[in-house]
């Protein structure tokens, strides 16, 4: 028989423990037995499990002792079995002897009694063929109104055969409808100092086979008056049919986080009273469409007891201000029936005066020697800022090229351009732990048109399933204006599609149609896309004059111009006179994913004619690259 060093070395300490020269350092005399391991859990096949056996103090330790089971599947023998310290060391044990299990987890217990009639049980465990049984509920909470409550329906997830439902109130009742879901129903309530709650419990399976139960807990609002927020101004909530609860602020106060756009917002309570936004911060009685300035997130708060209101923007931090969208030209492109408007420039926005003296971004920066790198000082990725290595603007020695930075855009890192916060060099965020909160795999967030979208780390878009993945689509305001946001993968992907179409014109540089698709433009070169997409100054002498251009670049207006990046080893490089001529713009969609760093999905080129999609820009390493905005629109 085979004994494991392990089980017996661990089974001499235990003997150990209760190992004195005399009784009288005992708080107590009475018999203890000990054994190890503590518990007994084995798999489904015939095993054969040692546990061993300690009888304490020391004055007990030579009683005699039996041990047994109840079940037919397993037996228990007492055996002396040899100890590990020494030759002739000797531990008393039970051997398990357990029979191979093919139906369900099973469990019995082992009884150990001494002669002085001291007894200790065992849970014995031993696991089936069959999976442990599993209940779900969805929705795993309920909550109802006071007045008129609805009925409500729960959807039962459960691998067994049969389920049971059951409320411990008799206002709330069950009902089982026989096709995988229940119905709660509550009864009204009049009090209005407390909310009630109760449970339901759902039990799948039983005892001899397997069994799991899920409890859903239920509340129902005390008596008071609610807010429910509807019309054509606000899209999640479109009818008084498909109306939102707000949420109680204080006492008739309400408040709601939504999408809004120019129409109508309406209000009806649980008073019976139905009011309007509008448009001079009142709640009127009468039928009015609210003029909103910028369609996008808002705060919309009412007061009761004022009758007024008031719709708050939801924006990003020290983003670009409206009194500077207008300095941006924009370009508008069809692709498949979506329109979409690009900003013809990248984003040239150091936060404003009041930012403080490290500002967002950095201008373009030249350099024979690549100022701005920190590979030769430190030997991995610091947190501490340089502060010499920074762009002249935020106090440092490397002199950016104002001119050409406010013509086609400057450079940012990860978390400047998410949450407009200046990070200079120093990017903390190439860690998953230091990826923003709402953008980590696993949250959802609300973007900047209302989607709920749930974070993933796409790492390859081959698949036909990533046509409908929310973080393609996702519109993240980030450092963009409000009401326009970073450009993200579909947008790029329309774009692809917009140049195939204009290439039609030119016999150049031809784009065929199939090239905008996820699999396509990121399995390997977007073919002659770039080509489309470069303004005229990239061919001069400074840079690279044999840089490709289609003739019909100039009248598709996007102008990509090689504004480089800053690495944190290597500094800053916009390519001028260096034979390194390339573009750089991140999309803000998380790709490869390690447990020591992160990397995003990017857009770039160099002088040849395509332009490349992937996975691979390091947060870390990739301390700045472009920006694009492109204006929200409507879920398509």
């Amino acid at each position: 028989m085979l004994y494991t060093a392990a089980l017996l070395s661990a089974a001499m300490l235990l003997a150990g423990c209760y190992s004195t020269d005399t009784d009288d350092d005992l708080l107590s005399t009475a018999t203890l037995i000990s054994i190890y391991p503590s518990t007994v859990s084995v798999g489904s096949a015939a095993a054969t499990q040692n546990v061993v056996v300690t009888l304490a103090p020391k004055s007990k330790r030579n009683l005699d002792w039996s041990c047994s089971v109840q079940s037919a599947w397993v037996t228990a023998v007492r055996e002396k079995v040899p100890g590990e310290s020494t030759g002739t060391v000797y531990e008393d044990a039970v051997v398990l002897a357990f029979l191979e299990n093919t139906a369900y987890k099973r469990q019995t217990t082992l009884t150990i009694t001494a002669s002085d009639g001291t007894v200790l049980e065992v849970p014995v465990v031993q696991k089936g063929i069959y999976a442990d049984a599993y209940v779900k509920a969805a929705p795993e909470s309920l909550t109802f109104m006071a007045e008129n409550p609805q009925p409500a329906a729960v959807a039962i997830d459960t691998n067994m055969d049969t389920f049971a439902a059951v409320s411990d109130s008799d206002w709330c009742t069950v009902v089982d409808n026989g096709d995988g879901t229940i119905t709660v129903t509550c009864t009204e309530y009049g009090d209005n100092t407390a909310d009630r709650t109760a449970e339901i419990t759902v039990t799948a399976g039983t005892p001899d086979t397997s069994e799991a139960r899920t409890v859903i807990p239920v509340t129902q609002l005390r008596k008071d008056v609610y807010c429910y927020l509807y019309g054509s101004g606000v899209p999640k909530y479109p009818t008084r049919e498909k109306w939102g609860q707000m949420t109680k602020l204080s006492d008739r106060v309400y408040v709601d986080s939504v999408y809004v756009k120019n129409g109508r917002f309406s209000v009806y309570t649980t008073e019976g009273d139905t009011y309007h936004l509008d448009g001079a911060g009142n709640l009127s009685a009468a039928e009015t469409d609210l003029t909103v300035d910028v369609a996008g997130l808002r705060i919309v708060t009412l007061n009761l007891n004022e009758k007024t209101y008031s719709i708050e923007r939801i924006t990003t931090p020290n983003c670009l201000p409206d009194s500077e969208v207008a300095k941006y030209a924009t370009s508008t492109y069809t692709a498949n029936g979506r329109t979409k408007v690009w900003m013809r420039a990248g984003l040239d926005w150091n936060g404003g005066e009041n930012i403080g003296g490290i500002k967002l971004g950095s201008r373009m920066v030249s350099d024979a020697n690549n100022v701005g790198g920190y590979t030769s000082n430190v030997s991995s990725y610091e947190t501490v800022r340089v502060s010499d290595y920074d762009e002249v603007e935020s106090g440092g020695k490397a002199q950016g090229e104002v001119e050409m930075s406010a013509k086609y855009g400057r450079i940012y890192t990860l978390t400047e351009f998410l949450t407009g916060t200046p990070k200079a060099a120093v990017e903390l965020a190439r860690l998953l732990t230091d990826w923003p909160a709402q953008y980590r795999p696993g949250s959802t967030f609300v973007d900047a048109v209302g989607n709920d979208i749930p974070v993933s780390s796409v790492k390859s878009l081959a698949s036909a399933d990533f046509e409908n993945t929310p973080s393609l689509s996702m519109q993240i305001q980030g450092i963009c204006p409000y009401g326009w946001h970073i450009a993200n993968m579909s947008d790029w992907k329309d774009l692809i599609y917009a140049v195939a179409e204009s290439s039609k014109s030119y016999s150049d540089y031809p784009v065929a149609a199939a090239t905008a698709s996820y699999g396509a433009m990121t399995s390997g070169n977007a073919a002659n896309v770039a080509a489309h997409l470069r303004c005229k100054e990239w061919q001069d002498a400074e840079f690279n004059p044999a840089t490709v251009i289609s003739n019909g670049a100039e009248a598709f207006a996007f102008n990509l111009y090689p504004q480089g990046w800053r690495l944190y080893k290597s500094g800053y490089d916009y390519c001028a006179n260096s034979g390194n001529v390339r573009f750089y713009c991140l999309i803000p969609m998380m790709g490869q994913t390690t447990a020591s760093k992160m990397a995003l999905w990017r857009a770039y080129c160099t002088t040849s004619a395509d332009m490349v999609f992937d996975d691979g820009f390091d947060v870390g390493n990739g301390s700045g690259a472009a920006v694009r905005c492109v204006k929200n629109y409507e879920n398509f």
